[in-house]
């Protein structure tokens, strides 16, 4: 049995500075949490001390180390095996895939050191001796603690916790993280009232970040015609290949397993063409073993660049990372550092990355995370307050593992954990009254037992992250699945012969049979790209100030983090919004438009989600119509629709600020996204199967009858914390108020701003997501279209007259009899309406509506000619419709014919439901 700092100092020669900090405070049996920059040693500094004095004990597990993904349990177990057989302390990983016989090993004889997940950990208090073992635990290690202590897996580790703490009582509490945003919140997570240290470092990281936005690359026709992109698009993509063609070894984020996708096609086809260096895909929905492919490969210099999501932003071990490219912003400072971190991981190695924007509003968006993230300001996060559906998962727990335990006790054990601490005794009588009423618990005598359903919904329930049902892939020439697909997805996009990408690679389905899809290898290039469910990262307020204050004061010294071509298209960009309006934090402006307005308000996306459905709310009652918002962070997008009446948005924004109740779920209660909340959390609660098929008629009975339940008050909660800002919205209210905020009303301008906010707020085809490869879907529809001559009809002289399409110019259209530009496509009750309005007779409430919808067409058609026309044309676009496609201003017209496409496939999907 060798000593264990003895053999890390043969290997490497001497202790980082956070690790000699550690040890003292490790070994004297102290709370810690270890905040350190990655790559600075933080694992060894917990390891080391515990390998010591895991030496001495004797029976049962001496530590758990838990991680929050079991990809980094195994990358531990690689790392650390060596030290911890030649310190003479066994050590094991337990999680999901476990196999039987390893558990049975396990529990026989247990390790001294079990690495495992939050989940995993509630199996163990379910193991007679396992839980025998686990009265013995000296320590417990919480590893990338920033990634629990905010959400539900937190709140179910952290009554895990106090669970655990009823066992081996005054265990020792380590955390370690490289980016806690609210370093408060974590501690008080992790330690609920107990003393605790941080232990932090003055070795400041070293990062050298540029952003760039390239616009022109040579010999690019080629990419740009296969996959029909335009000149920027293309740029992007071989300024990333240049890149990792100069650096050894690259890791490519994108913020969603869509853009990795999209973005690792165009890579490996660009590889093929170029050979700047093969490369691999790597996310969540991808096959454990083709994962551990992706990963050894590129550790072996197999592969010299992998594309991937947040599944290789952790600590996992894939050897030297020379160079971090991150495409399209971060979103979040948090992401930034530990994305660009894996770059140069090591103590005193300069981090080097580039980010890769399109826009100039999301390029100051990335400089304003970029200065947060040098600056060590990092977004702040609360942990969950008595989450109710977490509560009877584990009450449900807890009956199992007790068989019978004290209601007193109970609590005592729950209200133990920081995320529970501030729950009342009457509340929890309700939750457990609650719990007993639908059989995941008994009560009798004071005392919880085990229910009718305890076994059944617990084992279901282990996991409090919410399950999306997903088929298996598997390719049908080896037989090996490659990667999952979301059911969503599916039922709207796979049949037998359609093609998709997965992992960067176009397959066609061969077969579908009982839930899993085989596929083999495929060429074509208008594969569909898929889409995951819960991928949307939320730009915080302080960010989007921090961005609208650059075009407001300039970029100061912040300029250095641009490359000089995105520096110089920046300060330009600033320049000329300057001319037009400058919005800021006490200057609300709001833009009015023909059919639609822009309120320029940065409160963030959580924030300006909130805000959005209160005004959609008020503007639809005021105008006596529909009124949609869609929401960015920077601007919330007002559509007006086919009303009788324009709402006074400013009068609006006025009426809300004087709301009571900012929080009301009445503005949101029929959203898609309440119902999809509420299906979640009345999962976890137990009330609806996991994996049960409900349709939005059946999920709405079950909302009607859990009214004013404790159900219904978790789905309050969670949107109020996870989904929407209120404070924000509050605060914003008190500042219009208070006379601190003012609205300047203005109209159309036309500016830079503009422009790059209604690309955002409708652009659902980002550059790389979805696809723009549908070269046959969009030539047999410039064919069809060009075999027809519509007749068209002028709404001030009634005169119909034939046009014919041309696809090479945006040519207005006027009446061929009087001139007018106020013409519309023709229909029998279009022409009706407009000869009685011409023939002085009046309308009733049906005339008018279409006498609506008829000025918003010749509106349309006015402002864009032609392309209106075209859109307008195409079955299943109505006037809205075709509104939001031109608005996207597409340069190109293949570009502007998939946008058309896409809509009428959503037409096409969504009739079905409909009259359900």
């Amino acid at each position: 049995m060798m000593d264990p700092f003895s053999l890390f100092l043969d290997k490497y020669g001497t202790f980082t500075q956070i690790q000699e900090r550690s040890f003292k405070e490790i070994e004297g049996k102290r709370n810690c949490i270890i905040a350190a920059p990655t790559g600075s040693g933080k694992t060894e500094a917990v390891f080391l001390p515990m390998l010591k004095m895991a030496q001495a004990h004797e029976n049962g597990i001496f530590a758990l180390y838990i991680t929050p993904l079991k990809s980094l349990n195994r990358d531990l177990l690689k790392r650390l095996t060596s030290l911890s057989t030649a310190s003479g302390v066994t050590m094991a990983v337990r999680h999901g895939d476990t196999s039987l016989k390893e558990r049975r090993e396990q529990a026989e004889e247990p390790p001294r050191i079990l690495v495992t997940t939050p989940e995993t950990l509630q199996n163990l208090f379910l193991s007679k001796r396992l839980r025998d073992s686990l009265k013995n635990v000296k320590v417990v290690v919480v590893d990338e603690l920033h990634e629990l202590y905010y959400n539900k897996r937190g709140a179910q580790l952290s009554v895990a916790l106090e669970r655990l703490e009823a066992l081996a009582p005054g265990f020792q509490r380590i955390g370690i993280s490289a980016t806690i945003g609210n370093v408060d919140e974590a501690c008080r997570f992790i330690f609920s009232e107990r003393k605790y240290v941080v232990i932090g470092s003055d070795t400041e990281k070293t990062f050298d970040i540029k952003i760039e936005m390239p616009e022109r690359a040579k010999d690019s026709e080629e990419i740009k015609e296969f996959f029909s992109i335009d000149e920027a698009a293309a740029a992007r993509i071989y300024r990333i290949a240049s890149l990792i063609k100069e650096s050894d070894a690259t890791i490519v984020f994108a913020n969603t397993r869509q853009a990795v996708e999209a973005l690792g096609r165009k890579l490996l086809y660009l590889d093929k063409k170029t050979g700047f260096g093969p490369l691999s895909v790597h996310h969540g929905s991808i096959e454990k073993e083709e994962r551990i492919a992706t990963e050894s490969g590129f550790k072996e210099g197999r592969f010299k660049a992998i594309v991937a999501t947040s599944s290789l932003e952790l600590g996992i071990d894939i050897g030297k990372v020379d160079f971090v490219i991150q495409y399209g912003s971060p979103r979040r400072a948090t992401r930034l550092i530990q994305r660009i971190g894996r770059g140069g991981h090591s103590v005193g190695k300069v981090s080097k990355g580039s980010i890769i924007v399109s826009e100039n509003l999301e390029a100051l968006e990335a400089a304003a995370i970029l200065d947060n993230a040098l600056a060590g300001s990092f977004e702040r996060s609360g942990i969950e307050e008595s989450p109710y559906d977490v509560l009877v998962n584990q009450l449900g727990g807890m009956a199992l593992e007790y068989g019978e335990i004290e209601y007193a006790t109970a609590f005592g054990i729950i209200s133990g954990s920081a995320n529970f601490r501030k729950l009342k005794m009457e509340k929890f009588q309700q939750i457990v009254s609650f719990a007993e009423s639908i059989g995941i618990i008994n009560v009798r005598d004071g005392k919880i037992s085990i229910g009718r359903r305890s076994r059944k919904y617990f084992y279901k329930n282990i996991s409090v992250i919410p399950e999306v049902s997903r088929f298996p892939v598997k390719n049908a020439v080896t037989n090996r699945i490659i990667s999952y697909l979301d059911e969503k997805f599916v039922y709207s996009n796979i049949d037998e012969g359609s093609y998709f990408i997965s992992k960067g690679m176009p397959w066609r389905v061969v077969s579908i049979d009982e839930g899993t899809i085989f596929v083999e290898p495929g060429e074509r290039v208008e594969a569909t790209i898929p889409d995951w469910e819960g991928e949307d990262i939320p730009v915080s307020k302080e960010t989007a100030e921090k961005a609208y204050a650059f075009i407001e004061n300039g970029l100061g010294k912040r300029s250095v983090f641009f490359d000089p071509h995105a520096m110089i298209r920046a300060e330009t960009f600033i320049e000329k919004q300057r001319s037009f309006f400058v919005p800021s934090s006490t200057r609300i402006i709001v833009e009015e438009l023909e059919d639609y307005a822009i309120v320029y308000v940065a409160l963030g996306k959580l924030g300006n989600e909130l805000l959005a459905r209160l005004l959609s709310y008020v503007c639809s009652y005021s105008s006596g119509g529909r009124v949609t918002a869609k929401a960015t962070p920077y601007a919330i997008v007002l559509e007006f629709g086919l009303n009788f009446r324009k709402p006074d948005v400013k009068k609006a924004i006025l009426e809300i600020a004087h709301m009571e109740r900012l929080d009301s779920l009445d503005v949101i209660r029929g959203s898609d996204l309440f119902r999809y909340r509420f299906v979640k959390i009345a999962t976890l609660f137990g009330i609806i199967d996991k994996g049960a098929k409900t349709g939005r008629g059946a999920i709405d009975r079950v909302m009607n009858f859990y009214d004013g339940s404790v159900v219904m008050e978790e789905v309050a909660r969670e949107l109020g914390k996870n989904y929407f800002d209120i404070e924000s919205v509050r605060e914003f209210a008190r500042g219009l108020k208070a006379g601190e905020i003012k609205i300047e009303l203005r109209y159309s301008t036309g500016s830079p701003l503009t422009r790059e906010i209604i690309q955002s707020a409708y652009s659902y085809s980002e550059l790389l997501s979805p696809e723009f490869g549908k070269e046959d879907a969009v030539e047999r529809l410039k064919e069809k279209l060009s075999k027809e001559s519509l007749l068209m009809l002028c709404s001030f002289c009634s005169y119909a007259f034939e046009e014919k399409m041309d696809f090479d110019s945006d040519k207005s259209i006027k009446c061929r009899k009087c001139g007018s530009p106020m013409v519309v496509i023709y229909e029998d009750e279009k022409a009706a309406v407009i000869n009685k309005r011409i023939g002085g007779k009046a309308l009733n409430r049906g005339d008018a509506k279409i006498y609506t919808s008829i000025v918003k067409e010749a509106g349309l058609i006015t402002e864009y000619g032609n392309r209106a026309v075209i859109a307008l044309s195409v079955y299943g676009i109505g006037v809205d419709t075709a509104a939001r496609v031109l608005r996207m201003l597409r340069r190109d017209y293949k570009e502007f014919f998939v946008d058309v496409l896409e809509e009428q496939k959503k037409f096409i999907k969504n009739r079905k439901f409909w009259n359900g």
